[in-house]
């Protein structure tokens, strides 16, 4: 018969098992710890992500899988895959989970859907313990931009290739059409030569003034219609003239006819005519010389260059305008080409403190402190003229001195197909503007501390002496009749109305002072504290509040951005309940260095954004106002997205640094 086990012996096993539990409670925490870290990377992928077994039915999809046909999880599950998406009866023919599952390697493929939306979809086979498929997930990524960019490519290429075929033909064209041209010159030339009749209307055609001028004689022997219409003389008053008659400046005439009839001129430069009327005219001429029975004989061709001149002129008047503008502006102006300086205003001069157009033929990387601004610049601003026409940026520079300071450019090309020909920059020192936003930055700092240090004072102040006071007064009101039966009954109900008053008015206070400053945010930190917050807020407000928090543990924050965070929190939950009439609300909190994402999100009835903002200035509502200022205050950005009926989601960017790395 076996022996008993002794007391000692029970107790040290009941330990033994106890530290075994213990010790595999440990273990599997951080499992919990990783499958929820899990479970928030899968949802958050774009990509959708999908699990199934054997048969194609659906055993789990992420977010985005689920977002794409407007489903949750549950109603996804036990379906088959190919009735969501494709719409079918019966598996696709070509599904890679089906191939993956029987090669048991992963299968990828691209789909197009009903909808007309192109996939890229990937099946990995998933094996049990033993080797045997089980199941197959599936990755799929939506990429009907990228297919619709081939489209278009394509389509491009053909374009092209049509354009360049017509251009070819064109072409071919222009070159069958330019040697026949050639020819009938030729043949022109050759007919000229041997008619008279054929010369005349040629030289009769051509719309500049042509002068036939006999060397010796100094005397015109032809002119054709264009000259005749030009000077406004008729043929035979026009034989009768020498060259004198039509120039403005007979010497410099003489001395050209000289120089030409020498061969030492071929192509005059401007000239003053003066007509029938005399009126006075610039011309620009070119001659030539060739002997005509025996004797020899100067052709000129005068253009009226009148309308050339003119526009000459009004140009040379606008660049000088355009040169006193520029000389008289306060905002420096350059031109840079391929980021070489190519000219500059005094105002830019004086911005880079060098003298002036000391800096033309620089490159403008001599302006930056580092490589790394300068290549920033380089690509920012010229990808956003690329893109929009014009751009603007803000950058820092050095002066000749060493003086960095901070600048606002803006740019526009000469050519916007062509940044090579050019970009006018205009550049404008905002160094005391940033300095004065710094201080504005730092006072609005310490505004906010100053507000959270009042408002723990006066928690401090309506905890410790009030609620105390008030508890204090409430003990004394419970036991001011005791050991007094003679007291009516009516005066004690009243003494019992007045101490539960007094319970109330200790309950407001206590939770007056809770909202100044809630203790447990120092005791046990930001997500605890949270955690605790929205647990009350579902109790008091009957909205169900679902917090989540990923990345967040690790972190070691200041007071400053606790309180921060809090609040935003805090004011998010207050306006849903003021305004959203939701039944629900999400709290998401991740920690992704160097920002904190703050994600609030409920299904109340929503609103219009852009009106909202409109009306922000009239109304009285200061949640959403507040919310925006203490993140920009911040330097985070908050926006907004929501419909009527569709409700709320507020996305909040907030940069820290962690207390343990300044």
């Amino acid at each position: 018969m076996a022996k008993k086990p002794t007391y000692e012996k029970l107790e040290q096993r009941i330990k033994e098992l106890e530290k075994a539990a213990l010790k595999r409670q440990k273990a599997e925490k951080p499992l919990q710890e990783f499958e929820q870290e899990k479970e928030i990377i899968l949802k958050s992928l774009v990509e959708h992500v999908i699990y199934q077994d054997t048969e194609m039915r659906i055993l789990w999809a992420n977010r985005a899988a689920c977002e794409s046909v407007n489903m949750t999880c549950e109603q996804l599950f036990g379906r088959f895959c190919y009735e969501i998406w494709p719409k079918r009866s019966d598996p696709c023919p070509d599904c890679p989970l089906k191939k993956a599952m029987k090669t048991r390697q992963p299968e990828e493929m691209e789909k197009c859907t009903p909808d007309g939306r192109a996939w890229f979809i990937r099946g990995y086979p998933v094996q049990d313990s033993k080797g045997k498929i089980v199941g197959a997930i599936e990755l799929t990524l939506d990429i009907t931009g990228r297919k619709q960019a081939e489209q278009k490519l394509r389509k491009a290429h053909d374009n092209l290739a049509q354009r360049v075929k017509e251009r070819t033909d064109e072409l071919v064209k222009a070159n069958k059409k330019l040697r026949r041209q050639i020819d009938e010159r030729k043949r022109t030339e050759q007919t000229l030569q041997e008619s008279e009749e054929n010369y005349r209307h040629l030289f009769q055609t051509i719309t500049d003034a042509i002068m036939l001028f006999d060397a010796e004689t100094r005397r015109f022997i032809d002119v054709n219609d264009a000259a005749l219409n030009l000077y406004g003389y008729s043929r035979k008053e026009f034989l009768k003239l020498t060259h004198q008659d039509i120039t403005s400046e007979p010497e410099s005439s003489d001395a050209t006819i000289r120089q030409t009839l020498e061969g030492k001129l071929e192509r005059i430069p401007v000239r003053y005519h003066k007509k029938k009327n005399g009126s006075i005219f610039p011309v620009e001429i070119s001659t030539s010389t060739f002997t005509l029975r025996n004797r020899k004989v100067l052709c000129g061709v005068i253009r009226d260059i009148t309308e050339r001149k003119r526009a000459e002129e009004e140009l040379l008047e606008r660049e000088q305008i355009m040169k006193a503008i520029l000389a008289a502006s306060p905002v420096g102006i350059g031109l840079v080409r391929n980021r070489i300086i190519d000219r500059s205003n005094r105002a830019m001069d004086r911005i880079w403190g060098y003298e002036e157009g000391s800096l033309v033929g620089k490159s403008t990387k001599v302006l930056y402190p580092d490589a790394e601004e300068y290549n920033r610049v380089g690509h920012e601003f010229y990808s956003e003229i690329e893109e929009k026409g014009v751009g603007n940026l803000e950058t820092r520079w050095v002066t000749k001195d060493g003086t960095k300071i901070h600048c606002f450019l803006q740019g526009s090309p000469l050519d916007p197909s062509d940044l090579s020909k050019g970009v006018i920059v205009a550049a404008m020192d905002i160094t005391e503007l940033k300095r004065a936003e710094g201080l504005v930055f730092n006072l609005s700092q310490m505004l906010m501390q100053a507000q959270e240090h009042e408002r723990q004072m006066i928690s401090r102040e309506l905890h410790d002496s009030i609620a105390q006071n008030l508890s204090t007064l409430k003990i004394g009101c419970d036991l001011l009749f005791d050991d007094q039966p003679a007291i009516p009954h009516e005066i004690k109900e009243k003494m019992a109305k007045y101490s539960n008053l007094i319970d109330q008015t200790i309950s407001s206070v206590r939770n007056l002072a809770y909202d100044l400053r809630p203790p447990v945010l120092d005791e046990i930190g930001l997500v605890k504290a949270l955690e605790i917050y929205c647990d009350e807020y579902s109790e008091h407000s009957g909205i169900k509040v679902d917090f989540q928090s990923a990345g967040i543990h690790k972190l070691n924050f200041d007071s400053n951005t606790e309180i921060h965070l809090y609040r935003l929190v805090q004011e998010g939950l207050n306006n849903i309940r003021k305004h959203a009439h939701a039944t629900r609300a999400t709290i998401k909190m991740l920690g992704a260095y160097p920002n904190i994402i703050l994600r609030i999100k409920d299904n109340g009835q929503g609103f219009d954004v852009k009106a909202r903002e409109l009306k922000l200035d009239k109304e009285k509502r200061m949640g959403l106002r507040s919310m925006k200022e203490r993140v920009n205050l911040l330097q985070g950005r908050m926006t907004i997205q929501s419909r009527p009926t569709k409700g709320t989601k507020i996305l909040i960017t907030y940069p820290f640094k962690d207390k343990n790395m300044v």
